[in-house]
């Protein structure tokens, strides 16, 4: 069985890959769920037996370049269009979902650069950008420069999350609380021990200017691509 994308879209388990998995994989392929969809052994056993015997069939005779996670269905992690026909021919019965790039050029951009996400809308429906800065509580007063810098930034340009925006009002509710047991007293935050901080951006040039300024606590850059951009 040969496949092409335009055969692959009118496949009723088709849904459009929206990121690239494990960082090397643009092809999802989820069996029917299992214990969790029925009540009893009698009823979810055969599909679990068929599950573990895609499985060995998927590694042990088909040798397909993959990976396998068997949670409470098994997924299957693919490179290729030829691969994945392999296993729709043996198993499509036995499949709920398969996620898959659009076309070639689709898979070429999730798997030329992993910070490139391709949904249907922009963030918030007008921000092509998104930079995360995870850190520790500790060292969270980074964040304050790093507010006051965006908020240079034209209005109407970004938009920074919950955290970002009331940093300092969490910070002031730090407060020692005394020790009932009689014991030195000890701090008490607001603040989650670890949090991470987001900004939104339209504007390439503002994502290169907290990158050059920030590199350091800046831990994730996405980048919209549009479906219809890839069609």
């Amino acid at each position: 069985m040969s496949l092409t994308y335009e055969q692959l879209k009118n496949i009723p388990q088709y849904q459009i890959a929206h990121k690239l998995y494990y960082k090397k994989y643009p092809i999802c392929v989820r069996f029917t769920p299992g214990p969790r969809k029925y009540k009893t052994p009698e009823e979810w056993w055969p599909i679990r037996q068929r599950q573990y015997d895609a499985v060995r069939w998927i590694k042990q005779v088909s040798n397909i370049e993959c990976y396998t996670r068997l949670g409470s269905t098994l997924s299957v992690y693919l490179l290729n269009l030829d691969d994945l026909a392999r296993i729709l021919d043996m198993y499509q019965k036995d499949i709920a979902v398969v996620e898959a790039p659009i076309n070639d050029n689709h898979s070429d951009t999730m798997c030329d650069d992993v910070k490139f996400i391709v949904r249907n809308r922009l963030y918030y429906n007008k921000y092509r950008y998104r930079i995360c800065s995870e850190l520790q509580r500790s060292e969270m007063d980074s964040w304050i420069e790093f507010v006051n810098v965006i908020k240079d930034f034209d209005s109407g340009t970004f938009k920074i999350n919950e955290m970002l925006a009331n940093y300092l009002y969490f910070k002031s509710k730090t407060i020692m609380v005394p020790n009932r047991s009689g014991g030195p007293s000890y701090t008490s935050y607001s603040l989650p021990y670890i949090a991470n901080g987001i900004v939104y951006l339209t504007n390439y040039d503002d994502v290169c200017t907290l990158h050059l300024m920030y590199k350091s606590i800046i831990t994730d850059t996405k980048k919209v691509i549009l479906e219809h951009e890839l069609e």
